[in-house]
């Protein structure tokens, strides 16, 4: 169990990136966390979250950007990566937050429920949007996610704690994705979830937005050993779901291999247009 949670928080981080050359807009989230993104094309909108550690240049330096022109892009830098700001403390990470700024920028960007596409951190996000507001968007594109893990065991919780304290130490150097709050990973780590963990628990449901979940054959695996933990693992439910297993590449290698999941992602898209 050890070796699935070291490995499970090394999946958290996806490699960082500079930032882009594109023109950034802002909006001001509910807290009053200002919120960065940019926008690129036209056609249907797309929202793209990246992972812990990244920021939105990860699309274009991985050529999702490229391969998908005849969408238009919203690449989002969540709070406290790339150039948004950081709530400054770890009750600034709940999901929540991060559902709040995506509603923030969609009031701004899009005015019917556009397509969601979350990596690993994004990909979890994703997951709070579809257990609490589906309707917020009409289809989830989810990356690498490991949804059902609602519990909170306390060896995961020990092993979150243990690698927030190393971080502050070396936040200075961690992750470029971090520029303007070297502390974020730590201050996501150190909260504590368990509250909306059960709030998930208690609420969740059958899950009819059409969503396509592809997945690293790392996170298969750590999603496999998680179902045996009955005590933390609840199957999820859904009435439209594709699913689809890239076995041979890791976690950090499946961002870089736009070529391989894009196409999947325009067939599960054009299976499901509205």
């Amino acid at each position: 169990m050890i070796k699935y949670i070291s490995v499970a928080l090394l999946l958290m981080a996806c490699l960082a990136n500079g930032q882009s050359g594109s023109q950034a807009e802002s909006i001001i989230s509910k807290d009053g966390t200002s919120i960065y993104y940019e926008v690129h094309g036209e056609g249907p909108v797309i929202v793209l979250l990246h992972g812990l550690g990244s920021n939105r240049s990860s699309w274009a330096k991985s050529g999702f950007v490229d391969q998908l022109q005849n969408y238009r892009l919203i690449l989002v830098d969540a709070r406290g990566h790339g150039d948004s700001d950081g709530p400054g403390q770890p009750d600034g990470y709940a999901m929540k937050k991060f559902v709040e700024d995506l509603e923030a920028i969609l009031l701004e960007e899009s005015d019917s429920p556009p397509i969601f596409w979350g990596f690993s951190m994004g990909a979890a996000v994703g997951f709070h949007v579809l257990e609490h507001n589906p309707s917020l968007f009409s289809r989830y594109i989810i990356g690498d996610g490991m949804f059902g893990i609602y519990g909170n065991p306390p060896e995961l919780r020990s092993a979150e704690l243990g690698s927030a304290k190393v971080l502050r130490i070396q936040a200075s150097r961690a992750f470029v994705g971090f520029k303007k709050s070297p502390n974020t990973m730590a201050d996501f780590l150190e909260f504590d979830r368990t509250g909306e963990n059960e709030d998930i628990r208690n609420s969740l449901g059958i899950i009819a937005a059409p969503t396509f979940i592809y997945r690293s054959g790392d996170t298969q695996r750590l999603v496999l050993q998680a179902q045996e933990r009955t005590d933390f693992y609840i199957p999820p439910h859904f009435t439209n779901l594709d699913i689809h297993i890239f076995p041979q590449l890791t976690h950090g290698g499946l961002m870089g291999r736009s070529e391989l999941i894009v196409p999947r992602v325009l067939e599960f898209l054009e299976a499901n247009q509205n």
